[in-house]
């Protein structure tokens, strides 16, 4: 069952190899309305399902009732393995990642907490903090808007480096990337993570798929750790606990 709320859509999806098929673009726009975007419990068949934001438990049944819902009858699909081959389509193309059991899948929405983690209010902040300091010099306007110019041109250049890293990283440790959307969506991490860090992720993830490299990434989003420093704190910390655990064990 769809929680209340809203989602967020991208604007790549335009430049998607789904856009244009009417069919899997509904049945992704189901699966994001149905992700849950907080983690919790669920109750499936007296079984517990811990779900993290971004996944949702379903199966060939529930997937294919969901797709026919509220479609006229000549729209309808009448197999429910045809809506769960869509499903598994949207899983090679690198949308998302089914993880199956004998009862129930849960699908896992990939790059989820980048596209629809909480919103920062940096825009607006900027655009109050503009109107409130509204130079009252045209010369200081003109002044601050060359500066503004050249910092663009300088983040672009900044973006573009960082974008042939991750393509070199990607050969470097044989990545396993499934075309021009798949690497968008590796490039997408960049001013999310810093760029020691992708790197260190790339490497984790050697001769490995991109949806591997996104869960690791992802997983670290949403444990508030965007930098290479912040990384190696925490796993210092995981270590030192772990070595008062086993001194403790061995008394």
């Amino acid at each position: 069952m769809a929680g209340k709320g809203w989602i967020k859509l991208h604007r790549k999806i335009r430049d998607s190899s789904i856009f244009n098929d009417h069919q899997l673009f509904r049945l992704w726009m189901i699966c994001l309305t149905e992700a849950t975007h907080k983690e919790r419990d669920q109750l499936i068949d007296k079984q517990t399902v811990h779900l993290m934001p971004g996944e949702f438990v379903t199966g060939r049944y529930d997937i294919h009732e969901l797709y026919n819902n509220g479609l006229k009858h000549s729209d309808k699909v009448t197999g429910e393995k045809t809506v769960y081959r869509w499903l598994e389509k949207l899983q090679s193309s690198g949308f998302l990642t089914i993880k199956k059991t004998n009862k129930f899948s849960i699908v896992s929405i990939d790059n989820w907490a980048f596209y629809q983690g909480d919103d920062s209010s940096n825009d607006h902040q900027i655009d109050q903090q503009m109107t409130n300091k509204r130079p009252t010099d045209d010369q200081q306007m003109t002044t601050n808007k060359n500066v503004k110019n050249v910092k663009n041109v300088e983040n672009v250049e900044n973006v573009e480096n960082d974008k042939e890293a991750i393509s070199s990283w990607i050969k470097k440790y044989k990545i396993q990337c499934k075309g021009i959307f798949e690497l968008e969506k590796v490039e997408s991490y960049i001013g999310i993570l810093d760029m020691d860090l992708i790197e260190l992720f790339m490497k984790k993830s050697e001769n490995k798929s991109v949806p591997y490299f996104e869960a690791i990434a992802n997983k670290t989003i949403l444990q508030n750790i965007k930098t290479l420093e912040q990384w190696n704190e925490k796993n210092k910390a995981k270590e030192e606990t772990n070595d008062r655990l086993a001194f403790l064990n061995d008394m």
